[in-house]
């Protein structure tokens, strides 16, 4: 057990389930997202810190866009069962 003094300065401990959490959240979106893609024409590229950077065929960008929106959805509703967890997407074509 983790006890924390009444005059803890330190907030790290307070971040705690929160990173944890985000970082089980994250995880598992990279699992559903990757097997969303199967059968269609986009990949994981790259991933760092908290961004999936998906490359996709000219054309289908909306569709993988859903993928990816659900499947990050779908994990931190999983993971945060009680906690509204909203999803951002940007779409960078080069």
């Amino acid at each position: 057990m983790i006890r924390i003094p009444d005059n803890a300065t330190d907030t790290s401990l307070f971040c705690l389930p929160v990173q944890t959490n985000g970082t089980d959240a994250f995880k598992l979106a990279l699992y559903l997202i990757s097997r969303g893609l199967e059968g269609v024409d986009a990949r994981i590229v790259h991933i760092l810190h908290d961004e999936i950077i998906v490359e996709a065929r000219d054309g289908i960008e909306d569709q993988v866009l859903e993928i990816v929106k659900k499947s990050m959805e779908e994990a931190l509703r999983f993971i945060s069962q009680r906690v509204p967890s909203p999803t951002s997407l940007s779409e960078q074509i080069p």
